[in-house]
């Protein structure tokens, strides 16, 4: 009965995700881009100033602190030093990620465990009108985490950057970024267990050299990344090439897009293409969604040539302020060419900010594999994450 209504739950969200591409919900929110909370357009890494105070005052509850402040009052506490104002030209900021996770947690005696994800700090120095000229740096600390490949990989060390750039903006609409940083495809789920990510070498530590410019307006947005590979790592490991992501507006708080990416090593040549869709309805709701296929050529395996397909959701609800539902689902198969096994993850969780800088999440996937050779159990896993940041 069990394996009745999950299957069935399965259907439901795969159609779902299908349907929501041809039918956008007509919505209020105006965020559709990056750019306004994050330096880097493309998303993710240190927050401007005005993400800082939307995380404090959108997200985050009022808890440890006095519950008469105002939204602006908490604005106006949310630096990294709280109150305390830094120069206008620099701006320091610092992160961690750490995560309870257990696999088949239903087995007896099974017990989770505990790793840090993601633990850095940085400088932000910025000049000019509008922050012109942005120079920014990140050092982390590297614990091995299975997510991001573990202590075996041979590029591994525990000191680290995953990112350290320049950027110029030009006048209102153009930017242009030149040093080290994530690729530039599809959406920026920052998740430490998507199927799909790790097959396209986009996983924790899969960042690249190179030049990447940003253009936005009012109705598209996109970007162009061109890379030579990760200067750290050896020459045999190294994927140079390109991509570009372009979205358009699709409705008052809607946009849909496309990327596409090619990058070619001594080892791999890999080609991808993908469409998107990012949305919000009502206040503080919103739904990604993502579908697309990746292409691997393999200079010295048999086989020489596999196309992956995936499609992947994440939908978040507001409960109330600071608390929301999360709902994710993803379908991973290794290889359309042929017969091949088809990963399945359904992913229901829980995200509370109980106060600014600081995010509880937890999470429970039921993850199975449909084989044709045999019909491995599904697995019931959990993941819990603390999420804090200055």
């Amino acid at each position: 009965m069990i394996n009745l209504i999950m299957n069935l739950i399965y259907l439901f969200a795969f159609i779902f995700s299908s349907l929501l591409l041809a039918s956008p919900h007509s919505i209020s929110q105006s965020y559709n881009t990056c750019v306004n909370c994050h330096y880097n357009a493309f998303g993710g890494g240190p927050l401007t100033d005005y993400g800082r105070a939307y995380a404090a005052t959108v997200l985050g509850q009022h808890r440890f602190v006095k519950s008469e402040l105002s939204d602006e009052q908490l604005a106006l506490i949310s630096g990294f030093l709280g109150a305390k104002k830094l120069p206008k030209w620099f701006r320091p900021h610092a992160n961690y990620r750490g995560i309870v996770k257990e696999s088949n947690m239903f087995k007896v005696n099974n017990k989770g465990k505990f790793e840090t994800w993601q633990a850095n700090a940085g400088l932000t120095f910025k000049f000019g009108q509008y922050d012109r000229f942005v120079a920014t740096g990140t050092v982390d600390y590297d614990s091995g985490s299975e997510l991001g490949g573990g202590k075996n990989r041979r590029d591994y060390h525990p000191i680290t950057s995953r990112e350290y750039y320049l950027s110029y903006r030009f006048g209102d609409s153009f930017k242009m970024y030149t040093g080290f940083m994530n690729k530039i495809f599809g959406l920026n789920f920052f998740a430490p267990n998507l199927l799909y990510r790790q097959s396209m070498m986009m996983g924790l530590n899969d960042q690249t050299h190179g030049m990447a410019f940003h253009f936005n307006n009012s109705l598209v947005d996109g970007g162009i990344h061109l890379y030579n590979g990760n200067m750290n790592r050896l020459k045999v490991d190294r994927q140079r090439g390109g991509s570009f992501k372009f979205q358009v507006q699709t409705s008052k708080n809607s946009r849909t897009g496309v990327s596409m990416m090619y990058s070619n090593g001594k080892k791999l040549t890999l080609m991808a293409v993908n469409t998107h869709l990012r949305m919000s309805f009502d206040e503080g709701n919103s739904l990604l969604i993502e579908t697309g296929l990746t292409q691997k050529l393999f200079a010295e395996e048999t086989p020489l040539r596999n196309i992956n397909f995936y499609n992947t959701f994440q939908a978040r609800m507001k409960l109330s302020r600071g608390i929301y539902v999360l709902t994710g689902f993803e379908f991973f198969r290794e290889d359309i060419l042929k017969t091949s096994d088809i990963q399945i993850k359904l992913t229901p969780g829980l995200a509370y900010y109980p106060a600014q800088r600081l995010k509880l999440t937890a999470e429970v996937s039921n993850y199975r594999i449909i084989s044709n050779s045999s019909i491995p159990p599904e697995q019931w896993n959990f993941l819990g994450q603390l999420h804090l940041w200055l």
